[in-house]
């Protein structure tokens, strides 16, 4: 099991639980629906980034031309 699949088993386990307790307190299933789905699309994005792979192809390259990478952007050396 992929490290991404244990990330969603999390997410979707804490979903499972929120929206247990949602429908225990009288929350509407409207409500409790939207919410699942937002902390869904959060455990996703965030799986996805704490899981991905670096690509060291592109880090290579990024030495070997005296480019590096701040943050978000480029910079020439």
């Amino acid at each position: 099991m992929t490290n991404f699949v244990v990330y969603l088993i999390g997410t979707l386990l804490v979903v499972a639980g929120l929206a247990y307790g949602a429908s225990r307190l009288g929350v509407s299933q409207v409500w409790i629906v939207a919410g699942a789905l937002v902390i869904i699309g959060i455990g996703l994005m965030r799986g996805i980034v704490k899981t991905r792979q670096k690509d060291p192809a592109w880090e290579l390259w990024a030495l070997g031309s005296g480019l590096w990478a701040l943050g978000s952007g480029l910079w020439a050396l």
